[in-house]
């Protein structure tokens, strides 16, 4: 069991961490785009920028430590998966937080969890989920 738990612990610190940069960069692209071309409207958007990535740090952290202690000795990682892909779904509608890709690092790496834990189906569907939410805010980071 120790060994799956080290297994576990490195993919969290592989995808949450992921998930954050992945959030960052696709907001920086939303937030900086114009019809100039990307990164044209530097100069007065970096505050706003910033209050996002402190509102990503904020979810890595809180997907982090869920993720965490989900995954200890009995703990049961596909509630908390299926959570956080319903909350990478729901935060689509504010896609330039970038919390869909944090949420959405939260849901694969529990959904994963899930899966070798026996929970498959809800595993499953959290973790296609998440890659699906991931897919979106991308799409919508270029386009929205």
């Amino acid at each position: 069991m120790k060994h799956k738990r080290e297994e576990f612990v490195k993919r969290v610190k592989t995808l949450v961490p992921l998930g954050a940069v992945v959030a960052a960069v696709l907001t920086a692209i939303g937030q900086f785009k114009s019809d100039e071309g990307l990164f044209t409207r530097i100069e007065g958007e970096l505050g706003g920028w910033a209050i996002v990535l402190v509102a990503i740090l904020i979810a890595a952290v809180v997907v982090w430590l869920v993720s965490s202690r989900a995954t200890q000795e009995g703990g049961k990682p596909a509630t908390p998966a299926v959570v956080f892909a319903v909350l990478s779904v729901l935060s689509i509608a504010v896609f330039w937080t970038g919390l869909p890709s944090v949420f959405a690092s939260g849901a694969i790496a529990l959904g994963l969890e899930a899966n070798e834990r026996g929970s498959k189906p809800a595993g499953s569907i959290a973790t296609a989920i998440g890659v699906l939410a991931v897919i979106a805010a991308t799409g919508l980071a270029f386009t929205g």
